[in-house]
């Protein structure tokens, strides 16, 4: 897949169009380290411990984003964007 095809299919994604594999999503749910559940559904809480957790979030998921190439960092962000509007939309 090229890169412009991965941007459409992200797209779709976030517009609702298609849905990822549930594969995808519990990599995702990995790599965010939010329960799959929550990326599925939008139920519960992301946090597992509390506040100090939430923080020790941020710091991975930017570690984590650092490690990208400017392409694949934009598409996490926006997925990141994404989740959190939909998040607010609760």
């Amino acid at each position: 897949m090229n890169s412009t095809e991965e941007r459409l299919a992200f797209s779709e994604r976030l517009q609702g169009e298609s849905i990822p594999t549930q594969e995808k999503l519990r990599a995702l749910a990995i790599w965010l380290d939010v329960p799959a559940d929550w990326l599925r559904l939008g139920n519960g809480d992301t946090r597992k411990n509390g506040g100090a957790e939430v923080s020790m979030t941020n710091q991975k998921a930017a570690a984590l984003l650092n490690q990208l190439d400017e392409y694949h960092r934009h598409l996490g962000l926006d997925m990141l964007r994404a989740l959190v509007r939909g998040y607010k939309k609760r």
